[in-house]
């Protein structure tokens, strides 16, 4: 495998508001959103030393590669209304069928390429320039 692999679950579980009904209570959805993407991850820097004059460089070139794949899926479905003036929430995860919305293999491949140059100065006085660029 040319890439250090992690794995990454989440399974996230939310009440969200819909629409006010009758000035007191308020409609309910419960989404289930679903991410179980493998990660694939390289960094490498290269670093190097050198002097103008009484001036010492030590600059850094990196670069970092990274890959996440797998499925997301979005799942909806009602939960019973909530009193807004008196609000006691005993609601459970539905058991009724919820409603895929989503459900696609994503991928998403990012670059990123950073450079650095820490600048000694004096002994007592070094100053630290750098940039990164990243892209998806």
């Amino acid at each position: 495998m040319p890439f250090p692999l992690l794995l990454n679950k989440v399974n996230d579980f939310r009440a969200e508001p819909g629409d006010l009904i009758d000035d007191r209570f308020l409609d309910r959805n419960f989404t289930n959103a679903k991410f179980e993407t493998d990660t694939y991850s390289l960094q490498t820097e290269v670093i190097g030393k050198f002097a103008t004059g009484s001036i010492i460089h030590q600059p850094l070139l990196g670069i970092e590669l990274n890959r996440s794949e797998g499925p997301l899926i979005f799942s909806r479905g009602i939960l019973s209304p909530i009193d807004i003036f008196s609000p006691v929430n005993n609601s459970v995860i539905p058991t009724n069928p919820l409603t895929t919305f989503v459900n696609r293999q994503i991928r998403t491949d990012r670059l990123g390429i950073y450079l650095q140059d820490q600048i000694t100065l004096l002994d007592n006085l070094k100053l630290l320039i750098g940039g990164r660029f990243r892209f998806y």
